[in-house]
């Protein structure tokens, strides 16, 4: 795993891992990291991106995530229904994919926290397709980061879900002999405050290191069932 802001990304290095940055990207950084994950036309590179609730408008990251298949928006979940303590700290759903398939709901929960809200800009374009790993329920609303600490109410909320909340983003090339590269993967995460927590990831009854672990396990390509 390397930061991206070094000088240069270790051409071993196989992820890279953006930690809530605060402030925007310049082009050169955008351009550094979307060349470490095209590869060269060889693909077969990933990147974390952990989102940060508060963070401000970033135009460039935003729009390089925007091509990987990743809208992120200007609100943060608000949900009456499903939420734990506080209308903010949402319960949320697994969709369907293989990061999530031993997921069971009897025995284990998605940790609840305030999440970054984003929406798929495309289901498939080309060679680039999305996959949702984790949505809020219908019931949640966008709580705009702007109106945080005034006075705002759900009668307000002009944008209604259901959000993505964790969502990878993925890129391959097709040769011309017919072969597939391994795709190259942007992984969103909307959570800033629990998802990743230390104490949370250490509990067996809680989903979120299995959930983690799963998708590290998908970029080395080992099987999520081994």
């Amino acid at each position: 795993v390397a930061s991206v802001l070094t000088d240069e990304i270790p051409e071993d290095a196989s992820s890279v891992v953006l930690y809530q940055p605060t402030e925007d990207f310049t082009s050169e950084e955008i351009s550094k990291i979307s060349d470490y994950l095209i590869n060269g036309g060889n693909y077969g590179k990933n990147l974390v991106y952990m989102a940060s609730y508060s963070q401000p408008s970033m135009p460039n990251l935003e729009q390089f995530l925007s091509e990987w298949g990743i809208g992120v928006l200007p609100f943060i979940g608000y949900d009456e229904t499903n939420s734990y303590s506080q209308k903010t700290a949402l319960l949320v759903e697994t969709a369907d994919s293989d990061y999530t398939a031993s997921f069971d709901s009897n025995n284990s929960i998605i940790y609840p926290d305030i999440y970054r809200l984003a929406r798929r800009t495309f289901d498939k374009n080309g060679n680039r397709y999305t996959t949702p790993i984790l949505t809020t329920y219908d019931t949640a609303l966008g709580y705009p980061i702007d109106a945080i600490g005034n006075d705002w109410d759900s009668s307000q909320a002009t944008e209604k879900g259901p959000f993505d909340v964790m969502l990878m983003g993925s890129a391959y090339d097709s040769k011309a002999s017919g072969e597939q590269t391994p795709a190259s993967n942007v992984v969103y995460i909307g959570g800033s405050s629990y998802t990743l927590n230390e104490q949370v990831l250490s509990q067996s009854s809680i989903y979120n290191s299995t959930l983690i672990l799963n998708i590290f396990n998908g970029f080395a390509g080992v099987d999520q069932d081994s």
